[in-house]
C-alpha cells in the first residue's frame, strides 16, 4: 500500500469551533491545485493512503460521517473526480481524475488540509530526498554517511522522518524540515499559526554559500503560500444562504408579522425556535432591526445558532456594536457577506472585492437599497471609489428627504470637483427642518469645501456654527465646531472677531489649533483690508509666529513691508535653522535692512542670494554705504544706466557715465568736469590777471547755473 507524503508546509487557518456531525468537507480551487479541508476533533489521529488514482482518509473516530454534498459546488472535476464515504465510519474515498498526489497537513489541531496536485505519490520504503548537499569551500566538513528514515507520528507529520546532523549545513536542514523532508529534533520544534508560515518564509529566503539544498517546493513556495492566504479568507466567510435577504419576505411580510407572532409560543408556553427565527428574518427584512433584535432575545440558542441575524440587525439601525458582528473583516469574500462586512466596518478594506459588495447590495429588497446603500456608497466615495458608489446610489433609490443619501451627494460632488454644487447639498441637509444628526458634520463640511475653494460662508451659516459649538460643547464635535466656527467667521471677512476668538487666543497649539491659524491668517493676507491685515498681523505673539509655516510668513512679511512696516516684518522672518534660508526670506530682510537704514546688515543677508533682485539690493545697500564706484558696476550690470549715471555722478566719476544714461546725467557728467578745473591764479598780480579770474567766475557761474539748470529739470 502506498501512503501518500504529506506536505509539510504550515499554514494558518482560523480554529473556528468545530461542529457537531456530520463533518462537512469544504472545497475550493487556487489554480494549480486543488484544496479540500475537513474538521477535526481536538486530539484526533488520521492517516492517508494513496494507490494509484484513489486515495483514502480514515479517522479515528468510529462514528464519523462525512457530508461531501457541497464539494463540487466550487470546484470542477478536472482534478478530484468522486468522493464519498461508504457508509458511517468508514474512510473518506478520494477518486482522481488526473496524475496527482494527495498531500495533507493539519492546522490548529482543528483542521486538516488535503491538497490535491500533480504528481506522483512517493514510495516510502524507497524514498530518495531530492535534497543535494554540495561543499563549495570548506572540503574538510563531515557529512554524515548515513541518513536513517524514521517512524512518523501520524499527527505531528505525515512525512518520512530525517536525523541529520552538523552544523554546516544547518540552514539547508532548517529548509528541509520546513519543507516536510526531514522531521525536527528538539532544537527544531516548529511554531504553529502565522508564527510558523512567517519563519518558513524567513528560513527558504535564506541562502549559504557553502550548502545547498534544492526541491520540487521550491519552484511552487510562493504560489501555495498566496493560495493559502486566500483559502484563509474563503474558510471563514458566512454563507449566503445566511445572508440573503432579499429571500426573507416580500409584499406580504408586513399583514403576516402578527400571526407570526401568536407562533412563537405553541402549546404549554413552548417556545418555538424555527418561530422566533422566522420571525426575526421577517422583521429584518423589512428593516425592524431593534425589533429583530428583541425577538431573538427570546431565544437563548439564537446567539450560537444564527449569530448573523442579531450582527444584521445591529448594522440595519446602526446601534452601537456590543459584540463584533460576525461577518465584520470578510470584505475579501466572494459572497453576499462582503456587503454586510462594509457596513460593520464602516470604512472599505485595501483587500475588498468591490464587485461582490455590489452584488450584495443588489441581492437586497428596494427598501433596504434605499435605508442601507447610501451608508454603503459612502464608505466607497471615502475610500476613492466613486465610480462604484454612483452606481450604488442609482440604485438606491432612497426616500428625496434621506439626509444620509444628499451626504453622499455631496461627497459625489466633491469628488467631481463641483464646489457649488457640493456646497448647495450641504445647505439642504444643513437647513432640514427635521434637524437630522448629520447637520453638524455637514457645516463643518461646508465651511471646508469653501476654505479650500476660497467662497465665503454666509452670515447665517456663521451664526449656526457658533450655535453648534456651544450646543456640543464638551464632546467630540466640540473642538471641530468652533474651529469651524473661526473659520466662517474669517472666510466671511470678519478677521477681527475671528483672531479675538478665545479659543484662538488661548487654546493650546495643538495641531488643529495651528493648521486653524495658519488658514486663518492665510485669507487675512489674501482678502483683508489694510488695517484690518495691520491690527491683526501685528497681534500675534512670536510663540504663534514660530508655528506658521515658512511660506506664509513671507507672504506676511512682503504685505508688511510693502505697507511700511519693515521692523514688524522682521518678526516673520526669524525663521528657525530647520527651514534653512529661503531666497524670498533673505531678500525680504535685506529689504527691511535698507528701509532700516541698515546697509550692512542688508548686505550680510544677500551673501548668499543670487539672482537680479539680490543684486539690485546689493547695489542700493552699497550706494547707502557710499561705495559708489562699486554700486555703480553692479547697476551697469543691472541694464540700469540711469542708476549707475546717478552713482558715477555722485562719486565724481564723471567721465565714467555710460553712454547709454539719461542726457541729464550725461550733461551734467560734462558741466561738472568744467567745473572741476581750478582757474590759474599768476605769481604777480596785474589788472590783466584780475581780469582773467573776474572772466573765469564769470564762466563758473554760468555753468553753475547750467548745472542747477539741469539737475532740477523734470
Amino acid at each position: 500500500m502506498i501512503r501518500a507524503v504529506a506536505c509539510g508546509l504550515s499554514a494558518i487557518f482560523l480554529a473556528g469551533a468545530l461542529q457537531a456531525e456530520p463533518v462537512v468537507v469544504r472545497s475550493g480551487d487556487h489554480g494549480t491545485f486543488t484544496r479540500l479541508t475537513v474538521g477535526l476533533r481536538t486530539g484526533a489521529r488520521w492517516e492517508i493512503d494513496q494507490i494509484g488514482n484513489v486515495a483514502r482518509l480514515t479517522l479515528d473516530t468510529p462514528s464519523i460521517t462525512f457530508d461531501v454534498s457541497e464539494v463540487f459546488s466550487r470546484i470542477g472535476r478536472n482534478r478530484l473526480k468522486q468522493i464519498e464515504q461508504a457508509a458511517e465510519g468508514a474512510p473518506l474515498m478520494l477518486e482522481l481524475n488526473c496524475e496527482c498526489l494527495v498531500t495533507a497537513f493539519e492546522e490548529g489541531n482543528t483542521l486538516l488540509v488535503l491538497d490535491i496536485r500533480p504528481g506522483r505519490p512517493v514510495v516510502v520504503e524507497k524514498v530518495e530526498l531530492p535534497i543535494v548537499f554540495g561543499l563549495l569551500q570548506q572540503p574538510d566538513i563531515e557529512i554524515p554517511p548515513k541518513i536513517k528514515r524514521a517512524r512518523a507520528p501520524r499527527k505531528e507529520a505525515a512525512a518520512p522522518v530525517v536525523a541529520v546532523e552538523g552544523a554546516a549545513i544547518q540552514s539547508q536542514v532548517d529548509r528541509a524540515i520546513a519543507q516536510g523532508l526531514l522531521a525536527p529534533t528538539a532544537d527544531h520544534r516548529a511554531q504553529s499559526g502565522l508564527d510558523q508560515l512567517q519563519a518558513l518564509k524567513r528560513v527558504l529566503d535564506n541562502r549559504t554559500a557553502n550548502v545547498r539544498a534544492t526541491t520540487v517546493i521550491d519552484r511552487d513556495l510562493d504560489g501555495v503560500l498566496d493560495g493559502i492566504s486566500a483559502q484563509l479568507r474563503q474558510t471563514r466567510c458566512v454563507k449566503d444562504g445566511r445572508l440573503d435577504i432579499g429571500k426573507w419576505g416580500d409584499d406580504s411580510t408586513y399583514a403576516s408579522l402578527g400571526e407570526m407572532t401568536l407562533q412563537i409560543y405553541g402549546e404549554f408556553d413552548r417556545l418555538d425556535h424555527a418561530a422566533v427565527r422566522q420571525l426575526a428574518k421577517s422583521q429584518l427584512y423589512l428593516g425592524f432591526g431593534a425589533e429583530a433584535a428583541a425577538t431573538l432575545g427570546l431565544d437563548p440558542t439564537s446567539a450560537d445558532q444564527v449569530p448573523e441575524l442579531a450582527s444584521i440587525a445591529m448594522v440595519i439601525d446602526e446601534r452601537p456594536h456590543s459584540a463584533r458582528p460576525v461577518f465584520a473583516g470578510q470584505q475579501a469574500c466572494e459572497g453576499l457577506v462582503a456587503f454586510w462586512a462594509l457596513l460593520a466596518d464602516q470604512e472599505l478594506a485595501d483587500d475588498a472585492d468591490v464587485e461582490a459588495i455590489l452584488n450584495g447590495f443588489f441581492s437586497l429588497p428596494e427598501h433596504l437599497r434605499g435605508h442601507l446603500g447610501p451608508r454603503a456608497a459612502g464608505s466607497l466615495v471615502e475610500a476613492g471609489k466613486t465610480d462604484m458608489a454612483q452606481i450604488m446610489m442609482r440604485r438606491a433609490t432612497p426616500s428625496p428627504v434621506d439626509v444620509a443619501a444628499r451626504m453622499v451627494q455631496a461627497k459625489l460632488s466633491e469628488a467631481a470637483g463641483n464646489a457649488g454644487q457640493e456646497m448647495t447639498q450641504l445647505k439642504e441637509v444643513i437647513s432640514d427642518r427635521s434637524d437630522p444628526p448629520e447637520a453638524p458634520i455637514a457645516l463643518i463640511e461646508l465651511v471646508e469645501t469653501a476654505w479650500e475653494n476660497r467662497l465665503g460662508v454666509d452670515e447665517e451659516n456663521v451664526m449656526l456654527a457658533a450655535a453648534f459649538a456651544q450646543e456640543f460643547i464638551g464632546s467630540d464635535l466640540g473642538p471641530r465646531l468652533w474651529q469651524a466656527h473661526i473659520l466662517a467667521l474669517a472666510l466671511s471677512g470678519n478677521f477681527d472677531e475671528a483672531f479675538g476668538h478665545p479659543e484662538m487666543r488661548h487654546a493650546t497649539d495643538t495641531a488643529e489649533v495651528t493648521e486653524l491659524r495658519q488658514k486663518s491668517l492665510t485669507l487675512l493676507v489674501e482678502n483683508a483690508a489694510d488695517i484690518a491685515f495691520l491690527v491683526n498681523a501685528t497681534d500675534q505673539s512670536t510663540a504663534h509666529i514660530q508655528t506658521l509655516d515658512t511660506k506664509l510668513r513671507i507672504a506676511v512679511a512682503r504685505r508688511l513691508q510693502q505697507l511700511g512696516f519693515s521692523e514688524q516684518a522682521m518678526k516673520y522672518l526669524e525663521l528657525p535653522k530647520s527651514a534653512g534660508s529661503p531666497m524670498a526670506a533673505s531678500l525680504l530682510r535685506a529689504q527691511s535692512a535698507l528701509d532700516a537704514g541698515l546697509p550692512r546688515r542688508a548686505l550680510l543677508e544677500l551673501s548668499n542670494a543670487d539672482g537680479e533682485e539680490a543684486q539690485r539690493l546689493r547695489a542700493e545697500a552699497l550706494a547707502m554705504s557710499n561705495e559708489l564706484v562699486p554700486a555703480a558696476a553692479l547697476y551697469q550690470e543691472l541694464g540700469e544706466a540711469d542708476a549707475a549715471a546717478r552713482s558715477l555722478w555722485l562719486s565724481e566719476e564723471w567721465a565714467a557715465i555710460p553712454e547709454g544714461a539719461s542726457p541729464v546725467y550725461r550733461e551734467a557728467g560734462q558741466l561738472s568736469i568744467g567745473l572741476s578745473q581750478e582757474p590759474a591764479v599768476p605769481d604777480t598780480p596785474t589788472l590783466g590777471a584780475a581780469q582773467a579770474v573776474a572772466e573765469t567766475a564769470r564762466d563758473a557761474r554760468t555753468r553753475i547755473e547750467d548745472l542747477l539748470a539741469v539737475i532740477e529739470r523734470p
